[in-house]
């Protein structure tokens, strides 16, 4: 994995990242068949992370809360879901894609869970929400740190959050 700037310590990329970035890496290559490849993970600053699907799912539970999220533009979400559901692209109706984005982002947190189970970091997941709209960002609160992990599919970029705050 790569660091972006500002630097990431190897501890926080293991313990809070990684299940996240691994269960990203495993889904989409299970749902979009094709290599995901990281690009890089970083602490988000003032970057302006925009999509035009974003799946967001809230976390909560003794370590912390907060939650993930992750965002496409709109070609990439339809070639996602037209893979999963065995459709062309041209036959894929608005509900499609939210459904699919919404499937994506609760097996990435699913597997997160599954890798925390045993650590500080448990927590319960919510139900999946669908953000539309072209160039749309996902913000957080000020006192909440975000990692953001690059990734690209097909030549095609999109982002994980990760937006926690530890409770102690």
């Amino acid at each position: 994995m790569t660091q972006g700037s500002p630097a990431i310590s190897n501890a926080v990329k293991q313990e809070i990242v990684e299940p996240f970035v691994k269960g990203t890496m495993v889904t989409l290559k299970t749902m979009a068949g094709p290599e995901v490849q990281l690009e890089s993970i970083k602490v988000s600053g003032e970057d302006k992370l925009t999509g035009d699907v974003s799946g967001v799912m809230g976390l909560s539970g003794k370590g912390g809360e907060g939650f993930v999220a992750i965002t496409f533009h709109e070609s990439l979400a339809k070639q996602i879901v037209s893979h999963l559901l065995g459709l062309d692209v041209s036959e894929l109706q608005e509900a499609d894609i939210w459904d699919g984005v919404g499937e994506i982002i609760n097996m990435i947190a699913g597997d997160a869970k599954r890798a925390f189970l045993g650590t500080p970091y448990q927590f319960d997941i919510a139900l999946p929400n669908i953000i539309t709209g072209s160039g749309h960002e996902i913000g957080y609160r000020t006192e909440t740190t975000c990692y953001v992990a690059a990734f690209t599919l097909d030549d095609n970029r999109f982002h994980l959050l990760v937006a926690l705050s530890r409770r102690e």
